[in-house]
């Protein structure tokens, strides 16, 4: 039963059959109620936890969704130091994207340090981006990593797995250049 049916977010209750509990639950446009099983607060079955039952939510799948997440947590260039978790971070972004916010597996990128090239880069936050968004996209940009600035002017810089902080211009990826690919997408939901 819905309490409040404002488009962006609806609140709502639910009986819970196992125990006859009644449960707040929220609900928005991405989600859906699946009518599978109750599973315990746990994530184990019902029967088996000893947890609050609530029913497992899928999301709703979002063909027009895109996504680019990149993790570099290890670089070729000795002594650059580790980036802690980048690469699990990435990982864990990519999930939550693909199995929370329905965004299609095929329509996620994910790099992690040595996938994460600097051609690699340039592909995936440029034409693949650009050659398939649409105004009714979502995009999503994530990046764990080391930047840096040009040594002589300053401008900042994503490293790539093989850049090299001291050579920027050449071997590291603008941020100004992702700023303007971003701006240049026709989707206004870019995140």
């Amino acid at each position: 039963k819905v309490l409040d049916d404002a488009p962006h977010a609806k609140i709502g209750i639910e009986e819970d059959n196992i125990n006859g509990e009644i449960h707040e639950k929220s609900m928005d446009h991405w989600t859906r109620v699946d009518p599978q099983p109750l599973i315990g607060g746990d994530g184990l079955p019902a029967e088996k936890s000893l947890g609050p039952r609530r029913r497992r939510v899928r999301p709703v799948l979002d063909p027009d969704a895109y996504a680019v997440v990149i993790g570099i947590e290890r670089y070729r260039q000795k002594g650059l130091p580790v980036v802690d978790f980048a690469a699990r971070d990435a990982q864990v972004v990519h999930d939550y994207l693909v199995g929370a916010m329905g965004f299609d597996e095929k329509n996620v990128i994910l790099l992690q340090n040595e996938q994460a090239t600097k051609s690699d880069m340039e592909k995936n936050l440029g034409p693949w981006l650009s050659n398939r968004v649409t105004p009714k996209s979502r995009v999503f940009v994530y990046y764990a990593g080391h930047g840096a600035p040009d040594p002589a002017n300053g401008e900042a810089f994503l490293i790539p797995y093989e850049g090299d902080p001291s050579y920027t211009e050449i071997t590291a990826y603008p941020l100004k250049r992702l700023y303007k690919t971003l701006a240049g997408l026709p989707s206004k939901d870019v995140m």
